[in-house]
């Protein structure tokens, strides 16, 4: 898995929250997905862009499968109160995200 990235993406529609179907080899995690106008100078002239602007990171195929396989194994775990929230923030400091994602 890689760090959260800053990126500006000029697609027409707003990309998905989790994608694993454009690539074949890595899947991709975004978060804070918003759109955003700014100018530009193209010459003597200003344009209006729009652009969808999100933090991403990015798995191997093999890491996904294995952060959903601990997601699925940790969520028929019976925890209440104290102990479920000291899993949840251990698992965060190790970078996983706790909420099951739906494809």
């Amino acid at each position: 898995m890689t760090d959260w990235k800053t990126v500006h993406d000029g697609a027409e529609v707003q990309p998905a929250a989790i994608d694993t179907t454009s690539s074949e080899t890595t899947v991709y995690e975004r978060k804070n997905i918003r759109q955003e106008t700014r100018s530009v100078g193209i010459g003597d002239t200003d344009a209006t862009v729009t652009e969808w602007v999100y933090e991403q990171r990015e798995y191997t195929r093999e890491e996904w499968s294995q952060e959903q396989a601990v997601k699925r194994a940790l969520s028929g775990l019976e925890l209440s109160g104290a102990d479920a929230a000291k899993y949840k923030a251990a698992l965060e400091v190790l970078g996983i995200n706790t909420e099951e994602e739906t494809e």
